[in-house]
């Protein structure tokens, strides 16, 4: 621990900076959404518990619509939020911010860890302190209950992997052990993964058929078949199947390792540094299905390393990877395989209905330029780390013999997606959000500028230096750090109007409280974009509408719009600014009085 107490001095200092500053934040656009779908799949571990249909909810077309979202982070950042709430509240409350950061800085951490695997400790730590100064990330941080996360785990899931993978040793099974493992692990496991949605497709069929007064098992299991509505018996079994499945999930993992550390030291310490590699994954993966590209990237590396040899650990790696995204996302229980493709699906290609502004153009998501991803990463992130970035990158292939893993990791975690998304273009929008868990590669190889300076001092100095645009941009910003843009495009001010800056509607907050400030009692507030933000940080007595519930009101006391997508410019563009919320330049949202 010595060693590396200045990396644990900078994370204090980043826990106390976030416990001083999480009650700023808005909250975010999606949130509320989100809220509801952890409060969704907590119901379902209870109804699997309980005596309660699980069916109930696993057919509610909301959870249909937010099931492809992995639930993995949301769920225990829901129950913590709801330990902090007391009962009285209306709102639920701040903590969520405090979470979301904590999971942040677990990826920090991460990512530290991956430094020292290639560089000296001090370069690591001005490497990590880049990383997290970044006002794009560290804003992200707070108000973002998703990409933020996924990127922790996904740093947890590659650290965790490159060390189960360096300790891969040859484990030798005799034949006994090896028919037990796939008779009551292996092959259980793949018929609950990918037989559950056919068979619960032939159960309900099956039961229709009986219902019509067709002789089959369920006619001879239920007499009254015929007389009871078929949606009764669907539940029913369903129900029973479901938890079955399981409560053997929950129950196989444990009963793995107990028999393994009884007859299978050698495995049982296989298993014991391949588990916490696993479950990362898994967090990864459910928390955005593309998190398992972490597991891929393990994958690689460990035939890469060890060839044929690391095939026995990489199929248990992918069995408990998979047994734990199962347990740990219950939209998968009716249909594992299916819903973790249609999870695939939809997040590759999201119904994204509005439109994105980019270089002072609207787009539709689906039809963005080759140069947004390119573009956004250059101006959104702080001007040394490309500089950098390039003098790693030509220093790394300078001694590609010595820097050879770091470097194939950056291609393959970084270069290659990157190349994929700007060639095939996926639908996006806010931004590079969705895509933060690609950036930590950028950091690595930009810390190898740095590996190369032989005075620790100088070296000190040149990382402090490069770390002060990212300092001063997220004090400048506060607490809209994610909107921040470099000089490269004049900052914040010169990226408003031409490129998204506070997409997330975290502003409404700041514009709730003045308007509670201003406004006399009873007064009537239009709301454009997130009105539900608006009304979470609201006076109590006033009255709020929506723009498509105008005719609710004859006139308005004040109208509150977000600059996103011009709103302050469509409704009452005469109406008198009385006051506005921005940074550097920009205008964030708007109060005017008609």
């Amino acid at each position: 621990m010595k060693r590396h107490a200045a990396m644990l001095v900078l994370l204090l200092v980043c826990l106390a900076i976030g416990l001083l500053t999480f009650d700023d934040y808005g909250e975010s656009w999606d949130v509320n959404g989100l809220r509801h779908y952890a409060d969704a799949s907590l119901q379902v571990y209870a109804r699997i518990v309980g005596l309660q249909d699980p069916r109930f909810v696993l057919s509610e077309p909301d959870w249909n619509r937010m099931g492809v979202y992995g639930p993995a982070f949301l769920n225990p950042s829901r129950l913590i939020e709801k330990w902090a709430q007391s009962g009285e509240e209306e709102f639920p409350s701040q903590i969520q911010h405090l979470v979301s950061f904590l999971a942040f800085l677990t990826g920090v951490v991460a990512f530290y860890s991956l430094c020292v695997r290639w560089m000296s400790r001090l370069v690591a730590l001005g490497t990590t302190l880049l990383f997290a100064s970044q006002p794009v990330l560290w804003g992200q941080a707070f108000v973002n209950p998703m990409d933020p996360p996924l990127m922790a785990f996904f740093l947890v899931a590659v650290a965790l992997g490159l060390r189960f993978v360096d300790r891969v040793q040859p484990i030798r099974l005799g034949p006994r052990s090896i028919v037990a493992y796939i008779s009551f692990w292996i092959v259980p496991f793949l018929l609950i993964f990918f037989g559950s949605g056919p068979f619960l497709v032939w159960l309900e069929r099956l039961i229709g058929s009986a219902a019509l007064g067709e002789h089959n098992i369920v006619s001879a299991i239920a007499s009254d078949v015929t007389t009871v509505a078929p949606e009764v018996y669907v539940q029913k079994y369903t129900g029973i199947f479901l938890r079955v499945s399981v409560f053997y999930m929950l129950l196989a993992v444990p009963i793995l390792f107990l028999i393994t550390y009884r007859f299978l030291r050698p495995a049982y310490a296989a298993l014991l540094i391949i588990a916490p590699a696993a479950l990362a994954l898994t967090l990864a993966g459910a928390t955005r299905i593309l998190g398992l590209f972490a597991g891929a990237l393990i994958a690689a590396y460990a035939l890469w390393r060890h060839g044929r040899r690391s095939l026995p650990h990489l199929t248990v790696y992918v069995l408990l990877a998979g047994m734990f995204l199962y347990l740990l996302w219950p939209y998968l229980w009716a249909d594992p395989a299916g819903g973790v493709w249609r999870s695939l699906g939809v997040m590759s290609d999201y119904p994204w209905r509005l439109t994105v502004l980019f270089a002072g153009q609207e787009y539709t998501a689906g039809a963005l330029p080759w140069s947004y991803l390119p573009v956004l990463l250059g101006i959104q992130l702080t001007e040394p780390v490309w500089i950098l970035f390039a003098i790693g990158l030509a220093l790394s292939l300078r001694a590609y013999k010595l820097q050879q893993e770091p470097l194939l990791l950056a291609l393959c975690w970084f270069l290659f997606p990157m190349a994929g998304f700007v060639l095939i273009r996926p639908p996006l929008y806010d931004n590079f959000r969705h895509l933060l868990f690609l950036l930590p590669p950028i950091f690595l190889v930009a810390g190898m500028a740095f590996q190369q300076i032989r005075s620790p001092r100088l070296a000190l100095a040149g990382m402090i230096l490069c770390a002060l645009p990212g300092i001063l941009g997220v004090l400048s910003l506060h607490p809209y750090e994610y909107s921040y843009y470099n000089r490269f495009v004049g900052g914040v001010g010169g990226a408003f109007r031409r490129f998204e800056t506070e997409y997330w509607g975290t502003s409404y907050r700041e514009a709730a409280q003045y308007v509670g400030e201003i406004a006399p009692a009873g007064a009537g507030v239009l709301a454009t974009g997130p009105v539900h933000l608006f009304r979470r940080y609201a006076r109590p007595d006033l009255n709020v509408y929506p723009t498509d519930e105008g005719e609710m009101a004859d006139t308005y006391d004040y109208v509150v719009s977000t600059t996103r997508w011009n709103l302050d410019l469509i409704e009452y563009p005469a109406a008198a600014v009385v006051h506005t919320i921005g940074r550097g330049g920009a205008v964030f949202a708007v109060i005017k009085q008609p």
